[in-house]
């Protein structure tokens, strides 16, 4: 019997350790937009649900001090996302 692999909810199948989402936003009942903080905490890559990652980028800041990342001109600010605890 084949053990279909399975499949979570940023995309990646068990055994995957490539992209590793930390947090993630649902947009519509299909699905949601996930990402990754780098170690030091100053970059972020994103990857739609059914999408390969993006290369990394710079998390930006507002005046207030606001983090966001940006995708075709629309702004991602940080604390909409909710944090996926991988144990």
């Amino acid at each position: 019997m084949k053990k279909t692999p399975i499949i979570r909810i940023d995309g990646r199948k068990d055994g995957d350790d490539k992209y590793k989402a930390h947090a993630f936003l649902g947009l519509t009942n299909l699905g949601g937009i996930s990402i990754e903080v780098s170690d030091d905490g100053d970059a972020i890559r994103y990857q739609w649900y059914d999408n390969k990652p993006s290369k990394w980028q710079e998390i930006k800041y507002t005046k207030s001090g606001k983090p966001y990342f940006t995708v075709n001109k629309t702004k991602y600010y940080l604390d909409e996302f909710m944090r996926i605890n991988v144990w």
